[in-house]
């Protein structure tokens, strides 16, 4: 805070920076503080006496005495200030003599503390301030300013600019009013007092006047990266009128191929190469960078558009802090796409010869036809207000367009790829100049002879209506109408009726306001239409018709005279033929060799094209039947029959005659042997075509390319025409087992099959890797069998070498813990009255089963081996017996299992009149009560007479029995003796 004795306080503003620079002769020590002052006040009012009083000199090293403090005035003398550092503060008065700002710093010797300012200032109240830019006029700085001296007066000027200066005088009352007629430079403005001659300025105030708006814009949404070319325009587009400057454009944010920047250019080169921030001077604010490369392949290209009049001191290309508009755009870098494609001109001019030339480049900025780019076949086509031009197939196109009016126009390229992958990309091109249109009702009657009122409509891209044209109309019409000198309104040109006096195309003109073509579009005329034309064939066949014969007629007579053919034909390209001579009863075209399917349109004229007529034919592919192979694959590495006929896509009679069928590989995508029926060669296994009759059945023996990334293509030709093709796919090799154990061995299954999934035998199988070489011949089933037992770990390779381009299997040889247990089947009876029993036994392990054990007791066996089967013979007890399994493998592992067989022994049944009966139902009857069911006299339960019963035999004197009767609870069933054996019978329940 600033505090003066007795005086009210006053605003003043600081700006150290300023301030530093504005000290006359005081330097600062550049050595390290050893102490830190603070003063108060800070503000004073010149020509007052102020006790300065320190809020702490702390001596940061603890020591105390006594300290200088050195002062530097507003008018650049010195002097010194003692002070004691008892108790870290002191109070000195000192009078501040003068305006400007003083200087103050405590030392002791060569050690120094900070610097503080105490500003001496007048009483000073600004008027209210508004924003500022350039362009702003008549502006008033007013304020007051209270006790400024005579010789003194109010003064604005650039802190950056000499000579812009403004002054006012300061009233009796202390006030000021300078007046800015307008404000030319942007930047900071210093509002202050000075005397009258300019000197001794001191600082009141910052004034801040902003740069006007520049909109930049870009005829491109987006770059290429990595060194591609880019034809790029920037546009700065004021927003008041300037004049008397110089344009900069300011490029940066990516690196810059030094060389792709042209003109006047302000930068520093890095490595001899780019730069990472590059200016551009240019006189009328719309600057082309036809070959604008930028080294990085992403990242974004921000670009500052700015205007000054002044003479420009760049850093490494930064603008100046007063330039008068400023702009800013920012422009993505993306990274170069497969097809990439360039343009020399971002515009295009209506009704003028445009020079374009387009180039298209891979992603490693190679061309068509340079080594090692994968662009295997470029189509371009360039189309718009009456243009349509296309090529192929070249480094660099080059088109001479000549757009009708103005609008669009549209650049496809269409690329094939040495992957055989097509991308497309498209140009949008401006076409500047007007768009002129002929009324429809016009249109409709431009027929030779009629009168027509035509109407011309003009308008600009957008379609606001031109009204200060001159418009022309030539050919079978003429007429012109000046918008100048003619009342137009909404752009319409009318045109007085006259008839068409022939069947010269209708051209419409059109000059702007400057006398310059801006638009010329043509309709044609036409004859009358009174020519019946028939053609001789409706269709014609592709390959074998090469003329098309037609007659004419007016209205009920046959025509005779010469005439005129006009076509397009099936390449889109317009044909005519005049003075074509009536033969033989018709007239008759050469169409030359038709060599796709499509529709041919025919316009007949009389040779002074006052009369017409129109016909159509449609030319059809011929068809070729493949009956072999059916499915139209052929097994890469196997002779293979093919068998194939030439039918007419008219009738479908077949075509012998004049036909001639070739087989070709598609892009050298395959080589193929041709070999008769007896297997006699016709062709060696090479690329070349070999030729055919048709029909034709021969064997063909076909190999992919290795290095082709596709399936190979054999092609069928008729007559040159491709018709038809085979695909060459290669066998197909499996094996059942991914994996196996080192040291074990293992059953690997191999199977073969050609690529219609057939079985393929005879044919040798390999395994090699690891210690494994094994050889093998497919069976009828296209099987082989291995035992393979790797010594260690790796790949197994799976070969069938006869066959190229073959997937081939691998199987892995790893070690395997093996902790499987082996798997035991056991099948016996559940029940017998043998006291024997057969126990088929059968215990599968991949690892070997190595030991058996049968209820305790060790089955012998020959060997380890996967799969052990075995009778085992077992003694049972009366009852229910468990037949218990055990099995190891060599790895331990060992797995038990159990199956239950109940033996019960057979009925003695000598002497027993009831044998019948055994295991039947049976009922009781008896002659006394209290027959009992007991062993060995044990009562277990009372009979009675009609109980039923299952007879089980007889048991030496006694008959065993099984009842079920009701007791407490539910039914039980006892199993026993009847114990009374004279008193009771048995008869079948």
């Amino acid at each position: 805070m600033i505090r003066l004795k007795g005086k009210k306080a006053i605003a003043i503003i600081t700006m150290a920076a300023f301030l530093l620079t504005m000290l006359p002769a005081f330097v600062l020590a550049s050595t390290p503080a050893k102490y830190v002052l603070t003063l108060s006040p800070t503000t004073v009012k010149p020509g007052t006496t102020a006790t300065l009083v320190s809020g702490s000199v702390v001596d940061i090293y603890g020591n105390k005495g006594v300290v200088n403090i050195v002062y530097t005035t507003p008018a650049g003398t010195s002097d010194t200030l003692t002070a004691t550092l008892a108790d870290g503060t002191f109070a000195k008065n000192y009078v501040f003599d003068q305006e400007g700002d003083y200087a103050f710093q405590a030392t002791d010797g060569s050690d120094v503390s900070n610097v503080v300012y105490v500003l001496s200032r007048y009483d000073y109240t600004p008027d209210a301030r508004g924003s500022y830019k350039v362009g702003d006029t008549n502006v008033i700085l007013g304020g007051t300013i209270k006790g400024l001296p005579a010789g003194r007066q109010m003064v604005l000027q650039h802190e950056s600019v000499a000579g812009v200066y403004y002054t006012s005088a300061v009233t009796d009352t202390g006030r000021f009013a300078i007046s800015v007629p307008v404000f030319t430079y942007a930047g900071t403005y210093a509002l202050g007092t000075a005397n009258t001659d300019g000197s001794n300025f001191v600082k009141y105030e910052e004034i801040t006047v902003a740069p006007q708006t520049l909109t930049v814009t870009a005829d491109k949404t987006a770059l290429t990266g990595g060194s591609f070319d880019n034809n790029i325009t920037f546009t700065a587009k004021p927003a008041v009128t300037v004049s008397g400057g110089t344009y900069y454009f300011e490029l940066s944010g990516v690196k810059i191929d030094k060389n792709s920047v042209t003109g006047t250019i302000y930068g520093t080169v890095i490595d001899s190469t780019y730069y990472t921030k590059v200016a551009v001077a240019d006189t009328d604010g719309v600057l082309n960078l036809a070959n604008l490369k930028v080294l990085d392949t992403t990242g974004t290209l921000t670009v500052k558009a700015y205007y000054q009049k002044d003479s420009v001191g760049f850093a490494n290309g930064l603008y100046t802090d007063n330039a008068e508009l400023l702009g800013t755009l920012t422009i993505p870098v993306n990274p170069a796409a497969k097809v990439n494609v360039f343009a020399n001109l971002t515009s295009l001019s209506a009704a003028t010869d445009n020079s374009l030339t387009i180039d298209v480049r891979d992603v490693n900025n190679a061309a068509y036809g340079d080594p090692n780019s994968t662009l295997k076949a470029v189509q371009v086509t360039v189309t718009g207000p009456n243009v349509n031009l296309s090529d192929s197939n070249k480094g660099s196109f080059s088109f001479t367009v000549i757009p009708s009016q103005a609008g669009t126009v549209t650049v496809t390229v269409v690329a094939t790829l040495t992957d055989n992958t097509q991308q497309t990309q498209t140009l949008i091109l401006p076409v500047t100049g007007l768009k002129a249109s002929l009324d429809a009702t016009t249109v409709a009657n431009l027929v030779y002879s009629k009168t027509i009122s035509p109407q011309v409509t003009v308008t600009d891209v957008n379609g606001t209506p031109i009204n200060n044209a001159k418009v022309t109309i030539s050919g079978s019409y003429n007429g012109s109408i000046d918008g100048k000198t003619t009342n137009i309104l909404n752009g319409q040109y009318n045109f007085i009726a006259a008839p068409l006096t022939d069947v010269t195309p209708v051209t419409v003109t059109v000059y702007d306001a400057s006398g310059n073509v801006a638009a010329e579009v043509s309709y044609p005329v036409l004859g009358s239409n009174v020519y019946t034309v028939t053609p001789d064939k409706a269709t014609l066949i592709a390959g074998y018709d090469t003329q098309v014969s037609f007659t004419v007629k007016e209205g009920a007579y046959g025509v005779t005279d010469n005439v005129n053919v006009a076509y397009t034909d099936l390449n889109g390209t317009s044909q005519t033929v005049n003075g074509v001579t009536y033969s033989n009863g018709k007239y008759t075209v050469s169409l030359g060799s038709l060599t796709k399917a499509g529709t041919l349109n025919f316009k007949v004229l009389s040779t002074d094209g006052k009369k017409y007529g129109t016909f159509t034919v449609n030319v059809k592919l011929p068809v070729i039947k493949v009956f072999a192979p059916a499915d139209g694959i052929l097994t890469d590495s196997q002779k293979e029959a093919v068998s194939y006929a030439v039918y007419s896509p008219v009738d479908n009679t077949e075509l012998t005659a004049n036909t001639t069928v070739t087989l070709n590989v598609y892009d050298n995508s395959a080589t193929f042997g041709v070999y008769d029926v007896n297997g006699n060669a016709l062709k060696t296994v090479d690329g070349s075509a070999y030729n055919t009759g048709a029909p034709a059945k021969v064997t063909v023996l076909a190999t992919k390319n290795a290095s082709y990334g596709y399936d190979g293509k054999l092609q069928l030709l008729v007559n040159g025409i491709k018709i038809s093709e085979l695909t060459v796919k290669p066998a197909v090799l499996t094996v059942n087992k991914t994996e196996v154990a080192v040291g074990t061995d293992t059953a690997v299954e191999a199977t073969l099959k050609d690529a219609h999934g057939n079985a393929i035998k005879d044919a040798t199988v390999t395994l090699n890797g690891t210690g494994v070489a094994l050889t093998g011949t497919t069976d009828a089933e296209g099987k082989v069998i291995f035992t393979v037992m790797p010594f260690a770990t790796g790949k197994i390779v799976v070969d069938a070498p006869a066959y190229a381009n073959i997937t081939k299997p691998e199987i892995t040889a790893k070690f395997v813990v093996d902790d499987k247990k082996p798997v035991i089947t056991i099948e016996a009876p559940a029940t017998t009255d043998k006291d024997t029993v057969d126990v088929n036994i059968k215990v599968t392990d991949e690892g070997k089963v190595a030991g058996l054990l049968v209820n305790g007791q060790r089955i012998e066996l020959v060997a380890p081996m996967v799969e052990v089967n075995k009778v085992v013979t077992v003694t049972l007890k009366e009852g229910k017996n468990t037949i218990t399994v055990e099995a190891a493998d060599v790895a331990g592992n060992i797995a038990t299992a159990t199956a239950d067989v109940t033996y019960t022994k057979p009925v003695v049944t000598t002497g027993d009149k009831y044998s019948k009966f055994v295991g039947q139902m049976v009922k009781l009857t008896y002659s006394r009560t209290n027959l009992r069911v007991a062993p060995n006299g044990k009562l277990l339960v009372t009979l009675q007479k009609g109980y039923k019963m299952r007879y089980l035999g007889r048991e030496g004197v006694w008959n065993k029995v099984r009842v079920s009767i009701w007791m407490k609870g539910g039914y039980k069933t006892y199993t026993g003796y009847i114990y009374d054996p004279y008193f009771w019978a048995l008869t079948k329940a």
